[in-house]
């Protein structure tokens, strides 16, 4: 777990969503995946050895991050009453796991699962 919080804080100071995307440098989103950092250098050496760049054909990465990164693709999942709704339900049903709790929303997108979090109790996300 504490890798995985690690390799989030190295996606960018935007949040997970900057990591996604894709940051200002010039870096896409499979480098700063592969590179388990924010793709700013120094670990290129790394990339070849991450499980993450061994496991994924480049090609097909590249087409997730970039469809997930189109806002229309955000709006959809967000307009899609039951998806919504149900993780809403599932959340504030079990409000007992969030409460005071530190959340880590991994590809948190719009963040709306954070912020469904927080209304369960959750002191961070």
């Amino acid at each position: 777990f504490a890798e995985i919080v690690e390799r989030c804080r190295g996606l960018g100071g935007g949040g997970a969503a900057a990591g996604v995307n894709g940051g200002s440098d010039g870096k896409n989103s499979f480098d700063t995946l592969a590179l388990g950092g924010n793709g700013s250098g120094g670990e290129q050496g790394a990339a070849e050895d991450s499980l993450f760049y061994q496991k994924t054909d480049r090609a097909s990465a590249e087409l997730y991050f970039h469809y997930y990164g189109q806002l229309l693709h955000q709006q959809n999942m967000l307009q899609d009453m039951v998806r919504t709704s149900t993780y809403y339900a599932a959340i504030l049903e079990n409000h007992v796991d969030f409460e005071d709790a530190v959340v880590v929303d991994v590809g948190a997108g719009t963040a709306i699962l954070g912020i469904f979090a927080v209304q369960a109790g959750a002191r961070k996300v």
